[in-house]
């Protein structure tokens, strides 16, 4: 008995011992990659949909610099240009048409439709963090949000303060 365990363990030493197999290896690679790549987007949709609850109750308290709101929802400098023509318009809102017209915007070469497509995009970027609107549509007018006011408000009226607080102090020397 003896001879035969020695020649097993003769035969066997060559081999390494067998191991499990891993997941990757159960599934298949391509699969187990896709498998862990769901996993991950769920972990990513949670914490977006945390940080957008969070967000949305402490708005009332969050100020953000004009640079950076436009830096959320501008991916380049017409979107700028747009929006802060948007601000400098008010009330009334402009059309489509109306925003490929003025110097300000004519040499972006705008077409009314880029207009409205421009706007959405931004407000698709603005909800997907705040849930919040840049623009809204009333009566094929396009118009700043309240949301937007009150952000451009701010960063406005901030600016202003700092002009009243120097001419303050040329005034007492």
């Amino acid at each position: 008995m003896t001879e035969i365990g020695e020649q097993t363990s003769v035969r066997d030493a060559g081999k390494k011992p067998q191991m499990k197999r891993s997941s990757a290896q159960r599934m298949g690679k391509f699969r187990w990659l896709n498998y862990r790549m769901d996993r991950v987007e769920q972990r990513q949709r949670k914490i977006m949909r945390m940080l957008q609850v969070i967000t949305n109750s402490l708005e009332p308290f969050i100020q953000v610099d004009n640079r950076e709101f436009l830096g959320i929802i501008c991916k380049d400098e017409v979107d700028e240009a747009l929006v802060e023509y948007l601000g400098v318009r008010g009330g009334g809102g402009l059309t489509p048409g109306e925003a490929c017209a003025p110097d300000e915007l004519l040499s972006y070469r705008l077409k009314a439709y880029q207009v409205t497509r421009r706007i959405q995009g931004m407000n698709v970027r603005l909800r997907k963090w705040l849930g919040k609107d840049v623009a809204v549509s009333l009566r094929r007018r396009w118009q700043l949000s309240r949301f937007a006011e009150k952000m451009f408000g701010d960063a406005e009226d901030d600016g202003d303060a700092e002009d009243e607080e120097v001419s303050e102090e040329d005034v007492e020397d």
